[in-house]
């Protein structure tokens, strides 16, 4: 008797998973091709005046770091570009081209703080970097006025 009742509450779960699912899949219009942010990083870094290898890898490392978050599934791959080279030079106190305080995309400030959160909880280093959110507060300046 308690046989069948388990099986009849597995039944009850296995339906109301399948229609979750369905529900899910639904929602994405079966889309499951998502764009990463990969191949603008490297476009954004490049089209930068200070074509710095190092950004390009700080920033690698944050896209790479932000596949943990739904990041890839809430914005467009070039808004989490923009966002994580930006973070990049923040990171490395190096001035690029259209870096500053105002945000440079739509949404750039939400895509900051949702991978800099993601080392706040986890205690995960920034890719290869050792990164602190005090870090990231600090002003950017040249890489060659730092070495000064």
């Amino acid at each position: 008797m308690e046989k069948l009742k388990r099986k009849e509450v597995y039944e009850e779960y296995k339906d109301k998973v399948l229609v979750a699912e369905r529900r899910i899949l639904h929602a994405l219009d079966f889309c499951f091709n998502v764009d990463h942010a990969y191949k603008h990083v490297l476009l954004t870094v490049k089209k930068s005046v200070s074509a710095n290898p190092e950004i390009a890898q700080v920033a690698w490392n944050f896209v790479n770091d932000s596949l943990r978050t739904l990041l890839s599934l809430q914005h467009e791959p070039l808004k989490i570009a923009v966002t994580v080279v930006h973070l990049a030079s923040k990171f490395l106190k190096i001035t690029i081209e259209g870096d500053g305080s105002a945000p440079l995309v739509e949404g750039s400030e939400d895509i900051s703080n949702r991978i800099l959160d993601l080392y706040s909880k986890t205690g995960l280093p920034a890719g290869s970097c050792q990164m602190s959110s005090a870090s990231m507060s600090e002003g950017t300046t040249t890489k060659s006025a730092a070495a000064a």
